[in-house]
């Protein structure tokens, strides 16, 4: 009775983590360049039971009796698969299909990488991401700029009000071995660490890198249809897994009333 409860419970605690994961989906569903989360689960080590006097083993396959454990959420894999492209005609928006993010400094120190192309330029000039990030390498804007312009290749490039052209500049993306081992440090930043693997840097539309869109931003990565149909299998799971707590406690309870 105690196990019946107890995988109940392991089954409660990871269909949890299963809504908390779609809520979280969900509500960045209009965030530019979220990329989603899924859930991932393994059950739990088993216990053989009433192994005496069998035989152990019959052409390589155990044959003794085992109960399971329960349940767990095993992993959290971020899916980084594209969003869809969204015009805005903004010529400081840029968007990435295929692989590929943008570097910027961190207030601390180091560098962090993003695919929200929703560039700004600083009251000094520098070219920063949506959160006032400046982007590395290093880019100023000059006073006198009439117009910038981010082409396919990366480049960017400032029209004075004479006409003149200048490039100030140039966009490289950053790829990684193993995208999903990036830690999420928030405001659509993420950050290297030992299962990511150290970025390559690249020119946009080489080397298996990804190509930009100017004047245009990726939306989320999450599907709504996908992630409703997620939450309702999650809920019923939930309330399953409740009952099987409340049944295993009904039972104790005959059990114990026997003697009255």
């Amino acid at each position: 009775m105690l196990r019946t409860i107890d995988n109940g419970r392991t089954g409660v605690i990871a269909q949890q983590m299963r809504l908390d994961t779609v809520a979280n989906n969900l509500a960045n569903v209009n965030t530019t360049a979220f990329k989603k989360q899924e859930v991932t689960f393994a059950d739990l080590l088993y216990q053989e039971i009433n192994a005496a006097g069998r035989p152990v083993e019959r052409t390589g396959v155990s044959v003794s009796p085992s109960h399971g454990a329960g349940v767990k959420a095993a992993a959290l894999p971020r899916i980084f698969s594209d969003g869809a492209q969204i015009v805005t005609g903004r010529m400081l928006d840029v968007a990435i299909a295929g692989e590929g993010f943008l570097r910027v400094e961190l207030p601390a120190g180091g560098y962090a990488y993003t695919r929200n192309g929703r560039l700004q330029v600083s009251s000094t000039g520098r070219l920063t991401d949506e959160n006032g990030h400046p982007l590395a390498p290093s880019m100023v804007i000059p006073e006198n700029c009439r117009e910038v312009t981010i082409g396919f290749d990366g480049k960017i490039l400032v029209h004075d009000e004479s006409g003149a052209t200048e490039e100030v500049g140039r966009l490289f993306l950053y790829k990684f071995f193993n995208p999903g081992g990036l830690r999420a440090y928030g405001k659509n930043l993420y950050v290297p660490t030992e299962a990511s693997g150290e970025p390559q840097a690249g020119e946009p539309g080489s080397d298996g890198f990804g190509v930009l869109r100017p004047g245009c931003l990726e939306a989320s990565n999450v599907e709504l249809a996908q992630e409703m149909a997620n939450l309702l299998v999650a809920q019923r799971i939930y309330q399953l897994s409740l009952r099987i707590i409340q049944s295993a406690e009904e039972m104790w309870n005959q059990v114990n009333n026997l003697r009255k």
